[in-house]
């Protein structure tokens, strides 16, 4: 147990933390890192798989709050061009590498939002799989 959230726990509402845990250990998700969600625009990852989620983007593809909208096209490994998405909110913010605060407020009880960062920098360490992430997330959060 990593002990993130020692003081002030952030708290998911249990339905949604059900949800996710599901999703993260479902086999639907490829971990990615460095956005909530990126796809290779030229051809699929070696696995088969087009699209790449960060915890966080798995978070907002389960929330009803709005819908993906491409954000840029950059250049990634290999020199293919590469999809970022943003997560687009019903009232118009746009972000790209943490949930828009409709999709945290649907998601979380209560709780310091800074923890959720935590959870996202561990994300991107690659130091964890999407089943263990899932773990941290009920035993934590």
């Amino acid at each position: 147990m990593s002990n993130i959230n020692a003081v002030n726990p952030v708290i998911f509402k249990g339905w949604v933390k059900d949800m996710l845990c599901s999703a993260l250990r479902g086999g639907h998700y490829v971990k990615g890192e460095g956005a909530l969600r990126r796809r290779h625009y030229s051809q699929a990852y070696k696995d088969g798989h087009e699209d790449r989620y960060c915890v966080m983007g798995v978070l907002c593809n389960i929330s009803p709050r709005s819908r993906w909208i491409q954000m840029r096209r950059s250049v990634g490994t290999g020199g293919r061009p590469v999809n970022a998405y943003s997560w687009n909110s019903i009232h118009g913010n746009v972000c790209l590498n943490f949930p828009t605060e409709e999709v945290l407020r649907w998601a979380v009880e209560s709780g310091p939002m800074g923890k959720l960062a935590e959870l996202s920098a561990l994300n991107d360490s690659k130091t964890m799989t999407f089943p263990q992430m899932a773990k941290l997330i009920e035993e934590e959060f």
